[in-house]
């Protein structure tokens, strides 16, 4: 089984010189998101979804998943591309945008403090920040990428992309997870399964689609050529002239070897490039392990520096206190506040670290350090430097190699449809001479030929099939570790949310297509059965149309919180969500909130926040997410852990809010959740 991951809390957002967030003194946002719910709260129009777009895209920049990667659980490929012409916030306000235009966001990673800024203009990275460090080797999306998933403890780029988007956000763009067993499965493989099993799993399933698109794009070909060469034997003359076809034969078997020949030598520089992109691709992967390794060297060599240049307590001490009592201040943040001298001395007189204020043992730690040259730590910073460079350049190497590599495919592309039409009309006009069957013999063996390696083809492709199969099985057999807990959780989550008796099973009854020619796979997954106003026991319900839209949401929203859960080391989280309270009646309005609110307690560790948007639209949902109703609409007397945000304060305003009685109402309604 898979450790355990830790994912982004999301801390604070910062917004500059963008006009559909000008704050409420024209100098920006800056919004705080603390322990617990905080509620972004506005009518329609003021920015409350593309606020949450924003905090999404600060994690996961321009990057979108390859075209036609709707469903989550049918990628094969399982890449990103960047956009550089991302435009989804430029499009939004009148002006043009420049690089003035920038969002912080500030989130921790375990306890690893980062604060990432992006342009508005195409959400291209500016700078990324470690306890307020610029990290000098994070230059691209890419880099960005690989080190958030490095951190959180996902697999890949994707996959960090993939969790974020659609497991911490529940936002419009929100994919069913629990109503397809596909993509439940793509979720137990990220967070929970054995990272080998997991790798051969996709490996198997990518291979399958390859064979798979292969297979009948060359099917599709040779159903051709056996069509025309049917058609060129309806249309064989008794008598034709032989001095004329014989010149079109000769010209045409020209033009088929000539194609022949230009296909070989396309083949050949393709798969030269491909060796090449296979060892580029060796290659940074081990300088970015060796980068990695003596990042973590440099930084325990740093640290010992620090220690040997002061070996003692007494040294620090002298050293701090020197920049305070000359007046320079505090040599850490600048402070030149002399007072500060008497609070240093009374943590030392009291047996206190002056820095974190920890019990000190002894008189120093001095004795303990290892001599460390200044030299060697500038040795490896330089080691470091040097493999930064050697990654670069193989990096733009290795672009370049695969642009040069997309060219020349389609040009074997190309070749290879040339050839296969020069050969068609080569056999054509063979198939015309009198004497048919001589003529059309060696078309038909090259038929058969192609039928042979066809079934060669579907022979590979249901021998990769059956493994995946195998895989999938050996994901079930991991799955059955956990399934009880998983089960116990989500039943405790949907109940809550629902108020009706939940049944959670574990099964493999829902049949996923692998491939067009590779037959189904019963997939692993949880499916529900649940009791109603018309039947009393628990009814099995294993689509999305067999409950109410908002039990669907919310089932689907409890499955979440539950993977979340299960899969988060130290219980920290952020959830992201867009509250879909049109659909809910006040109740249910009522146990959605409260259940919310115990996801993300202000008041006890691990730190976990939620941040919701709703409208104002004179129901209970904004009270009941800040605490001031229970989930029986009763009032509480205080707020536990609430933050209430009026966009209408923080956001350009709207025609709507122009007219003074929509004003007022708004306001008073806003008075009342204020109290």
């Amino acid at each position: 089984m898979r450790t355990k991951i830790t994912l982004p809390v999301i801390r604070r957002l910062g917004i500059r010189n963008y006009s559909l967030y000008p704050g409420a003194n024209g100098q920006g946002l800056d919004l705080e998101f603390p322990a617990g719910v905080t509620v972004l709260a506005g009518i329609n129009g003021v920015g409350k979804t593309t606020l949450l777009n924003l905090l999404m895209r600060m994690l996961l920049g321009p990057t979108e998943r390859g075209k036609g990667d709707r469903d989550l659980g049918r990628v094969s490929q399982r890449e990103l591309v960047v956009d550089r012409n991302f435009s989804f916030f430029a499009d939004r306000v009148p002006e043009k945008l420049d690089d003035n235009a920038t969002a912080t966001l500030e989130y921790l990673i375990g306890e690893r403090e980062y604060s990432v800024t992006r342009y508005l203009k195409t959400m291209a990275l500016k700078s990324l920040k470690l306890r307020d460090r610029t990290i000098s080797s994070i230059t691209s999306e890419i880099d960005f990428g690989k080190e958030m998933a490095r951190q959180t403890g996902l697999p890949t780029h994707y996959d960090f992309h993939v969790v974020v988007r659609f497991l911490q956000f529940f936002t419009e763009e929100r994919q069913p997870i629990l109503w397809s067993a596909a993509t439940q499965y793509e979720f137990f493989k990220t967070l929970f399964l054995d990272p080998t099993l997991t790798k051969v799993t996709d490996d198997a399933f990518r291979a399958i689609h390859r064979i798979d698109s292969d297979y009948r794009n060359r099917r599709n070909q040779l159903n051709l050529r056996i069509k025309r060469l049917e058609e060129a034997k309806a249309k064989t003359p008794v008598a034709a002239d032989l001095a004329v076809l014989q010149a079109q034969i000769a010209a045409a078997k020209v033009s088929s070897d000539e194609a022949g020949i230009k296909y070989r030598e396309e083949q050949e520089i393709v798969d030269g490039l491909q060796l090449r992109a296979r060892e580029l691709d060796n290659k940074l992967n081990l300088l970015e392990g060796t980068l990695a390794d003596l990042e973590d060297e440099l930084e325990n060599a740093d640290a010992a520096f620090v220690a040997q240049a002061l070996p003692s307590l007494e040294d620090k001490a002298k050293f701090l206190m020197a920049g305070l009592s000359s007046g320079q201040g505090c040599f850490v943040c600048g402070n030149r506040h002399k007072g500060q001298l008497e609070t240093v001395q009374k943590q030392l007189k009291g047996g206190q670290c002056f820095v974190c204020e920890h019990p000190i043992a002894g008189r120093g730690t001095g004795a303990k350090v290892r001599p460390l040259a200044a030299a060697q730590v500038r040795s490896l910073e330089q080691r470091i430097n040097g493999l930064i460079a050697q990654t670069t350049q193989a990096e733009s190497e290795r672009d370049e190699l695969y642009r040069k590599l997309s060219t020349k495919l389609k040009t074997l592309s190309a070749a290879a449809a040339l050839k296969s039409q020069t050969a068609t009309n080569l056999a054509t006009l063979q198939a015309r001479l009198p004497a048919f069957e001589d003529a059309s013999s060696t078309l038909e063996a090259e038929l058969a030929a192609e039928e042979i390696a066809l079934e060669v083809l579907s022979d590979d492709r249901k021998k990769l099939a059956d493994s995946y199969r195998e895989q999938i099985r050996r994901g079930r057999v991991e799955i059955e570790g956990f399934k009880e807990t998983l089960r116990t959780t989500f039943t405790s989550y949907a109940e809550a949310f629902l108020q009706e008796k939940v049944d959670v099973s574990f099964g493999a009854q829902d049949k996923v297509m692998i491939a067009t020619g590779a037959g189904q796979v019963g997939m692993p997954a949880f499916s529900i059965a649940m009791t109603s106003s018309t039947h009393q026991a628990p009814k099995e319900r294993l689509r999305s149309d067999n409950v109410s839209e908002s039990q669907k949401e919310f089932l689907d929203l409890a499955f979440r919180v539950t993977l979340l859960d299960m899969a988060c080391a130290d219980g920290s989280k952020s959830l992201v969500i867009e509250t879909p309270e049109a659909s809910l009646d006040s109740w249910f309005m009522l146990r959605a909130a409260e259940l919310m609110r115990q996801f993300a307690p202000a008041d006890q560790p691990p730190v976990r926040n939620l941040i919701a948007t709703s409208n104002l639209n004179g129901t209970d949902m904004i009270p009941a997410l800040l605490g001031q109703l229970d989930k029986n609409g009763k009032v509480r007397r205080k707020t536990n852990g609430a933050n209430l945000v009026d966009l209408m304060k923080l956001t350009a305003s709207s025609n709507t809010l122009k007219e003074g009685a929509a004003r007022v109402k708004l306001e008073q309604e806003l008075r009342r959740v204020n109290g």
